[in-house]
Protein backbone atom coordinates (compact mmCIF):
# COMPACT_ATOMS: atom_id res chain seq x y z
CA UNK A 1 0.00 0.00 0.00
CA UNK A 2 1.14 3.10 -1.00
CA UNK A 3 1.48 6.11 1.64
CA UNK A 4 -1.11 8.75 0.97
CA UNK A 5 -1.25 11.53 3.78
CA UNK A 6 -4.12 13.16 2.40
CA UNK A 7 -6.07 10.22 2.21
CA UNK A 8 -9.23 9.74 4.09
CA UNK A 9 -7.53 7.05 5.68
CA UNK A 10 -5.58 9.29 7.20
CA UNK A 11 -7.74 12.22 7.88
CA UNK A 12 -4.86 14.23 10.54
CA UNK A 13 -2.20 14.23 7.96
CA UNK A 14 -4.70 15.87 5.19
CA UNK A 15 -5.39 18.37 7.81
CA UNK A 16 -1.69 19.11 8.67
CA UNK A 17 -0.71 19.32 4.95
CA UNK A 18 -3.31 21.93 4.36
CA UNK A 19 -2.64 23.91 7.10
CA UNK A 20 1.16 23.80 5.62
CA UNK A 21 0.18 24.48 1.83
CA UNK A 22 -1.64 27.27 2.56
CA UNK A 23 0.37 29.38 4.28
CA UNK A 24 3.60 28.61 1.94
CA UNK A 25 1.69 29.46 -1.19
CA UNK A 26 0.85 33.37 0.64
CA UNK A 27 4.14 33.56 1.15
CA UNK A 28 5.14 32.47 -2.60
CA UNK A 29 2.72 34.91 -3.74
CA UNK A 30 4.38 37.37 -1.19
CA UNK A 31 7.76 37.07 -2.29
CA UNK A 32 7.08 37.04 -6.17
CA UNK A 33 5.25 40.58 -5.83
CA UNK A 34 7.85 42.00 -3.28
CA UNK A 35 10.58 42.97 -5.74
CA UNK A 36 8.00 44.53 -8.31
CA UNK A 37 7.18 47.02 -5.45
CA UNK A 38 10.45 47.66 -4.64
CA UNK A 39 11.80 48.49 -8.14
CA UNK A 40 8.62 51.18 -8.09
CA UNK A 41 9.50 52.50 -4.55
CA UNK A 42 13.30 52.66 -5.04
CA UNK A 43 15.30 55.20 -8.09
CA UNK A 44 17.90 53.41 -10.02
CA UNK A 45 21.55 54.81 -8.20
CA UNK A 46 24.16 56.94 -9.98
CA UNK A 47 27.30 54.97 -10.02
CA UNK A 48 30.26 56.72 -7.27
CA UNK A 49 33.24 58.32 -8.96
CA UNK A 50 36.22 56.96 -7.49
CA UNK A 51 37.92 58.72 -4.71
CA UNK A 52 41.58 59.95 -4.73
CA UNK A 53 43.67 58.46 -2.33
CA UNK A 54 44.82 60.47 0.42
CA UNK A 55 47.97 61.09 2.56
CA UNK A 56 47.54 58.63 5.74
CA UNK A 57 48.45 60.40 8.87
CA UNK A 58 49.77 58.97 11.93
CA UNK A 59 49.56 60.04 15.57
CA UNK A 60 52.37 61.25 17.55
CA UNK A 61 51.90 58.17 19.51
CA UNK A 62 52.84 55.69 16.35
CA UNK A 63 55.28 58.27 14.09
CA UNK A 64 58.53 55.53 14.23
CA UNK A 65 58.00 53.32 11.12
CA UNK A 66 59.88 49.83 9.71
CA UNK A 67 62.86 50.54 7.66
CA UNK A 68 62.21 49.94 4.02
CA UNK A 69 64.94 48.45 1.84
CA UNK A 70 66.60 50.36 -1.23
CA UNK A 71 69.94 50.55 -3.20
CA UNK A 72 72.68 50.91 -1.67
CA UNK A 73 71.42 48.53 1.83
CA UNK A 74 73.97 45.60 2.52
CA UNK A 75 71.72 43.00 4.54
CA UNK A 76 72.68 39.16 5.37
CA UNK A 77 70.42 36.49 4.03
CA UNK A 78 70.23 33.05 6.15
CA UNK A 79 68.64 30.32 3.98
CA UNK A 80 68.02 27.22 5.62
CA UNK A 81 68.62 23.97 4.95
CA UNK A 82 70.86 25.49 2.13
CA UNK A 83 73.56 26.94 4.05
CA UNK A 84 75.33 27.76 0.36
CA UNK A 85 72.79 30.27 -0.65
CA UNK A 86 73.37 32.26 2.95
CA UNK A 87 75.91 35.32 2.65
CA UNK A 88 75.48 39.15 2.53
CA UNK A 89 73.91 40.75 -0.20
CA UNK A 90 73.85 44.41 -1.43
CA UNK A 91 70.63 45.73 -2.74
CA UNK A 92 71.58 47.35 -6.83
CA UNK A 93 70.95 50.32 -7.89
CA UNK A 94 67.82 49.52 -9.72
CA UNK A 95 66.58 47.97 -6.55
CA UNK A 96 66.75 44.80 -7.13
CA UNK A 97 68.46 41.47 -4.84
CA UNK A 98 70.43 38.99 -7.00
CA UNK A 99 69.88 35.59 -4.80
CA UNK A 100 71.22 31.69 -6.16
CA UNK A 101 68.44 29.81 -7.91
CA UNK A 102 65.52 32.58 -7.74
CA UNK A 103 67.47 35.29 -9.83
CA UNK A 104 67.38 38.59 -9.68
CA UNK A 105 64.11 39.92 -7.71
CA UNK A 106 62.32 43.26 -7.66
CA UNK A 107 62.88 44.49 -3.29
CA UNK A 108 62.73 47.87 -3.11
CA UNK A 109 60.21 49.41 -0.37
CA UNK A 110 59.94 46.42 1.03
CA UNK A 111 60.63 45.80 4.96
CA UNK A 112 63.06 43.77 6.81
CA UNK A 113 59.61 41.68 7.88
CA UNK A 114 58.05 41.43 4.03
CA UNK A 115 61.39 40.50 2.65
CA UNK A 116 61.23 37.70 4.10
CA UNK A 117 57.88 36.46 3.37
CA UNK A 118 59.00 37.26 -0.07
CA UNK A 119 62.13 35.16 -0.20
CA UNK A 120 60.67 32.30 1.27
CA UNK A 121 57.80 31.75 -1.63
CA UNK A 122 60.66 31.92 -3.54
CA UNK A 123 62.35 29.24 -2.43
CA UNK A 124 59.20 27.04 -1.43
CA UNK A 125 59.70 26.22 -5.12
CA UNK A 126 62.69 24.62 -4.85
CA UNK A 127 63.30 23.57 -1.38
CA UNK A 128 61.02 21.44 1.32
CA UNK A 129 59.90 24.39 4.55
CA UNK A 130 62.91 26.73 3.63
CA UNK A 131 63.31 29.22 6.65
CA UNK A 132 64.72 32.50 5.72
CA UNK A 133 65.97 34.95 8.41
CA UNK A 134 67.32 38.38 7.04
CA UNK A 135 69.45 41.19 9.13
CA UNK A 136 70.44 44.58 7.59
CA UNK A 137 74.12 44.93 8.04
CA UNK A 138 74.47 48.23 7.01
CA UNK A 139 71.66 50.56 6.20
CA UNK A 140 72.52 53.15 3.03
CA UNK A 141 73.05 56.67 3.72
CA UNK A 142 70.17 59.07 4.17
CA UNK A 143 69.01 61.89 1.64
CA UNK A 144 66.75 64.36 3.66
CA UNK A 145 65.44 67.12 2.54
CA UNK A 146 64.22 69.81 5.08
CA UNK A 147 62.65 73.01 4.63
CA UNK A 148 60.82 76.01 6.14
CA UNK A 149 62.37 77.93 9.06
CA UNK A 150 65.91 76.47 9.49
CA UNK A 151 68.85 78.36 8.63
CA UNK A 152 70.06 76.00 6.09
CA UNK A 153 67.26 74.79 4.24
CA UNK A 154 68.37 72.35 1.50
CA UNK A 155 68.87 68.43 0.43
CA UNK A 156 71.32 66.71 2.89
CA UNK A 157 73.04 63.41 2.94
CA UNK A 158 73.22 61.85 6.44
CA UNK A 159 75.37 58.61 6.62
CA UNK A 160 75.03 55.77 9.14
CA UNK A 161 77.51 54.30 10.91
CA UNK A 162 77.22 50.53 11.22
CA UNK A 163 75.95 49.93 15.24
CA UNK A 164 74.58 53.19 15.66
CA UNK A 165 70.64 54.79 15.38
CA UNK A 166 69.12 56.58 12.85
CA UNK A 167 69.58 59.93 13.19
CA UNK A 168 66.69 62.04 14.70
CA UNK A 169 65.03 64.80 13.88
CA UNK A 170 66.15 67.54 16.19
CA UNK A 171 70.04 65.70 15.35
CA UNK A 172 69.13 67.30 11.86
CA UNK A 173 68.36 70.41 13.17
CA UNK A 174 71.72 71.18 14.99
CA UNK A 175 73.81 70.11 11.71
CA UNK A 176 71.74 71.99 9.19
CA UNK A 177 72.18 75.18 11.60
CA UNK A 178 69.30 75.47 14.11
CA UNK A 179 65.75 77.05 13.79
CA UNK A 180 64.82 80.43 13.27
CA UNK A 181 63.12 82.48 15.59
CA UNK A 182 59.42 82.47 13.88
CA UNK A 183 59.75 78.70 13.63
CA UNK A 184 56.39 77.07 14.81
CA UNK A 185 57.23 73.79 16.40
CA UNK A 186 53.94 72.86 17.21
CA UNK A 187 53.29 71.82 13.62
CA UNK A 188 56.85 70.36 12.15
CA UNK A 189 55.45 67.74 9.42
CA UNK A 190 57.80 64.96 7.89
CA UNK A 191 56.28 63.24 4.33
CA UNK A 192 57.47 59.90 4.11
CA UNK A 193 56.50 57.19 1.49
CA UNK A 194 56.00 53.90 3.98
CA UNK A 195 54.45 50.53 1.91
CA UNK A 196 53.51 52.38 -1.20
CA UNK A 197 51.33 54.87 1.00
CA UNK A 198 52.95 58.94 1.55
CA UNK A 199 52.92 59.20 4.88
CA UNK A 200 52.46 62.76 6.90
CA UNK A 201 53.73 62.87 10.54
CA UNK A 202 52.91 65.60 12.65
CA UNK A 203 55.49 66.60 15.68
CA UNK A 204 54.81 68.69 18.28
CA UNK A 205 58.82 69.44 18.93
CA UNK A 206 57.33 72.00 22.15
CA UNK A 207 56.38 68.82 23.70
CA UNK A 208 59.93 67.94 23.72
CA UNK A 209 61.30 71.25 25.03
CA UNK A 210 58.52 71.59 28.12
CA UNK A 211 57.89 68.07 28.88
CA UNK A 212 60.74 65.86 27.50
CA UNK A 213 58.77 64.17 25.08
CA UNK A 214 61.14 61.76 23.36
CA UNK A 215 58.42 60.24 21.36
CA UNK A 216 58.18 63.74 19.33
CA UNK A 217 62.27 63.31 18.46
CA UNK A 218 61.79 60.41 15.59
CA UNK A 219 64.76 58.61 13.78
CA UNK A 220 64.06 59.55 10.12
CA UNK A 221 64.34 57.43 7.17
CA UNK A 222 65.89 57.80 3.41
CA UNK A 223 63.79 59.94 1.34
CA UNK A 224 62.12 62.11 4.27
CA UNK A 225 61.20 65.48 4.24
CA UNK A 226 60.73 67.87 6.39
CA UNK A 227 58.61 71.18 6.71
CA UNK A 228 58.75 73.80 9.87
CA UNK A 229 56.18 75.87 9.17
CA UNK A 230 56.26 79.87 10.20
CA UNK A 231 54.82 80.64 13.12
CA UNK A 232 51.83 83.54 12.84
CA UNK A 233 52.53 85.68 15.66
CA UNK A 234 55.72 85.59 17.70
CA UNK A 235 55.86 84.66 21.27
CA UNK A 236 58.65 85.95 22.82
CA UNK A 237 58.74 83.70 25.55
CA UNK A 238 58.81 80.83 24.01
CA UNK A 239 61.67 81.60 21.80
CA UNK A 240 63.55 83.05 24.69
CA UNK A 241 63.17 78.80 25.44
CA UNK A 242 64.30 78.01 21.89
CA UNK A 243 67.80 79.89 22.29
CA UNK A 244 68.06 77.37 25.36
CA UNK A 245 67.33 74.10 23.55
CA UNK A 246 70.60 72.43 21.98
CA UNK A 247 68.73 72.22 18.18
CA UNK A 248 67.01 75.63 18.63
CA UNK A 249 68.15 79.25 17.19
CA UNK A 250 72.36 79.44 16.21
CA UNK A 251 74.13 80.81 18.93
CA UNK A 252 77.44 80.80 16.69
CA UNK A 253 75.85 82.53 13.72
CA UNK A 254 76.45 86.17 12.87
CA UNK A 255 73.43 88.05 11.43
CA UNK A 256 72.81 91.48 9.24
CA UNK A 257 70.47 93.79 10.71
CA UNK A 258 69.49 97.40 9.99
CA UNK A 259 68.11 99.59 12.27
CA UNK A 260 66.75 103.46 11.58
CA UNK A 261 65.24 106.54 13.73
CA UNK A 262 66.63 107.75 17.16
CA UNK A 263 70.07 106.14 17.36
CA UNK A 264 73.16 108.19 16.91
CA UNK A 265 74.58 106.01 14.10
CA UNK A 266 71.68 104.04 12.17
CA UNK A 267 72.69 101.99 9.34
CA UNK A 268 73.07 98.21 8.40
CA UNK A 269 75.38 96.12 10.87
CA UNK A 270 76.86 92.74 11.31
CA UNK A 271 75.84 90.91 14.50
CA UNK A 272 77.77 88.52 16.33
CA UNK A 273 77.10 86.41 18.79
CA UNK A 274 76.96 87.59 22.13
CA UNK A 275 79.74 85.44 25.03
CA UNK A 276 78.60 84.76 28.29
CA UNK A 277 81.25 84.34 30.88
CA UNK A 278 81.38 81.82 34.09
CA UNK A 279 82.48 82.07 37.62
CA UNK A 280 86.00 81.53 36.40
CA UNK A 281 85.68 84.75 33.98
CA UNK A 282 86.04 81.73 30.79
CA UNK A 283 83.34 82.25 27.96
CA UNK A 284 81.23 79.21 28.81
CA UNK A 285 78.61 79.62 26.30
CA UNK A 286 77.42 82.46 23.28
CA UNK A 287 74.07 84.05 23.05
CA UNK A 288 71.51 84.76 20.15
CA UNK A 289 72.42 88.68 18.74
CA UNK A 290 69.71 90.66 20.66
CA UNK A 291 68.11 93.85 19.93
CA UNK A 292 69.89 96.06 23.20
CA UNK A 293 73.39 94.74 21.86
CA UNK A 294 72.62 95.70 18.20
CA UNK A 295 71.06 99.70 19.53
CA UNK A 296 74.71 99.78 21.65
CA UNK A 297 76.28 99.14 18.05
CA UNK A 298 74.58 101.73 16.29
CA UNK A 299 75.44 104.14 19.18
CA UNK A 300 72.66 104.16 21.42
CA UNK A 301 69.31 105.45 21.49
CA UNK A 302 68.91 109.52 21.32
CA UNK A 303 67.42 111.56 23.80
CA UNK A 304 63.81 111.69 22.76
CA UNK A 305 63.51 108.13 21.20
CA UNK A 306 60.48 106.24 22.20
CA UNK A 307 61.43 102.79 22.94
CA UNK A 308 57.66 102.18 24.36
CA UNK A 309 57.31 101.78 20.32
CA UNK A 310 60.47 100.05 18.63
CA UNK A 311 59.18 97.58 16.01
CA UNK A 312 61.32 95.33 14.24
CA UNK A 313 60.08 93.86 10.83
CA UNK A 314 61.08 90.76 9.74
CA UNK A 315 61.02 88.65 6.39
CA UNK A 316 59.65 85.04 6.89
CA UNK A 317 61.30 82.24 4.72
CA UNK A 318 57.74 81.70 3.36
CA UNK A 319 57.81 85.62 1.96
CA UNK A 320 55.15 86.78 4.62
CA UNK A 321 56.26 89.67 6.80
CA UNK A 322 55.60 90.13 10.22
CA UNK A 323 55.97 93.41 12.79
CA UNK A 324 56.96 92.44 16.19
CA UNK A 325 56.42 95.09 18.80
CA UNK A 326 58.94 95.54 21.43
CA UNK A 327 58.78 97.81 24.84
CA UNK A 328 61.80 98.50 26.36
CA UNK A 329 61.00 100.51 28.85
CA UNK A 330 58.96 97.60 30.27
CA UNK A 331 62.31 95.60 30.28
CA UNK A 332 64.20 98.69 32.41
CA UNK A 333 60.75 99.13 35.07
CA UNK A 334 60.30 95.17 35.22
CA UNK A 335 63.33 93.33 33.95
CA UNK A 336 61.03 91.40 31.33
CA UNK A 337 63.63 90.02 29.58
CA UNK A 338 61.59 88.76 26.59
CA UNK A 339 61.70 92.57 25.48
CA UNK A 340 64.72 92.20 24.37
CA UNK A 341 63.77 90.19 21.14
CA UNK A 342 66.09 88.12 19.62
CA UNK A 343 66.98 89.22 16.40
CA UNK A 344 67.13 87.28 12.88
CA UNK A 345 68.93 87.85 9.58
CA UNK A 346 67.58 91.18 7.68
CA UNK A 347 65.83 92.02 10.47
CA UNK A 348 64.66 96.13 10.39
CA UNK A 349 64.59 98.16 13.85
CA UNK A 350 62.72 101.05 13.80
CA UNK A 351 63.19 103.41 16.98
CA UNK A 352 59.84 106.21 16.39
CA UNK A 353 60.75 109.88 18.08
CA UNK A 354 58.79 110.03 21.70
CA UNK A 355 55.66 113.03 21.54
CA UNK A 356 55.61 113.52 25.23
CA UNK A 357 58.68 111.99 26.90
CA UNK A 358 58.06 112.09 30.71
CA UNK A 359 61.01 114.31 32.33
CA UNK A 360 61.35 111.17 34.66
CA UNK A 361 61.96 108.63 32.30
CA UNK A 362 65.16 110.97 31.36
CA UNK A 363 67.17 109.59 34.04
CA UNK A 364 66.77 105.78 33.81
CA UNK A 365 66.74 106.14 29.82
CA UNK A 366 70.06 107.86 30.40
CA UNK A 367 71.50 104.88 32.54
CA UNK A 368 70.34 102.35 30.32
CA UNK A 369 72.87 99.55 28.72
CA UNK A 370 71.32 100.60 25.17
CA UNK A 371 72.13 104.43 25.35
CA UNK A 372 75.32 105.81 24.72
CA UNK A 373 78.17 105.98 26.90
CA UNK A 374 79.22 109.23 26.04
CA UNK A 375 77.26 112.12 25.17
CA UNK A 376 78.31 115.53 23.56
CA UNK A 377 77.22 118.58 23.82
CA UNK A 378 77.65 122.12 21.80
CA UNK A 379 79.16 124.31 24.77
CA UNK A 380 80.26 128.15 23.98
CA UNK A 381 83.92 127.92 23.01
CA UNK A 382 84.15 124.19 21.87
CA UNK A 383 82.55 121.21 22.41
CA UNK A 384 82.33 119.07 25.48
CA UNK A 385 81.62 115.13 26.14
CA UNK A 386 80.31 113.88 29.17
CA UNK A 387 80.23 110.18 30.22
Amino acid sequence: MVFNPTSSIFPIGQNLLKSLVTPTWVIFNFLICLPIQAQTSIPPLEPIPPLEPLPFERSPLSTETEYSLGAGDRISVNVFPVQEFSGEYTILVDGTLSMPIVGSLPVEGLTLSQLTEFLTLQYAQYLKRPVITINLVAPRPLRIAIAGEINSPGSYILPVTNGQKFPTITQLIQQVGGLTPVADLNQVEIRRQFKGQSLVLRLNLWKLIEEGNLSQDVTLRDGDSIIIPTKEKVNLAQTRLLSDANFGLAANQEINVAIVGEVYRPGSYRVVPESTAGTSGQVTRRQPPRLTFAIQLAGGIKPLADVRQIEIRRFNRDGSQQVIPVDLWDLLQTGNIEEDVILQEGDTITIPVAKNLPKEESEPLAAASFSPGVIRVNVVGGDESLQ
